[in-house]
């Protein structure tokens, strides 16, 4: 049976446009790394997701 507060975010996060739920995910992803792996894998986790956020492009069409 699911925790009904695990429900309660499930519901949250599908009501959320699609970046706030992939942000969350990502988030979420960060924490378990560092729990599962330690603060330097974290760190090096962390290092890569700003990296490829500055390759993203902006809503303008440039690189952030």
């Amino acid at each position: 049976m699911t925790d009904p507060r695990v429900q309660l975010v499930r519901e949250w996060l599908q009501r959320q446009p699609f970046s706030l739920r992939i942000l969350t995910l990502i988030l979420f992803m960060e924490e378990a790394v560092k729990d599962e792996f330690g603060e330097d894998t974290m760190n090096g986790f962390d290092r890569k997701l700003k990296e490829a956020y500055r390759k993203l492009p902006s809503p303008g069409g440039e690189a952030n």
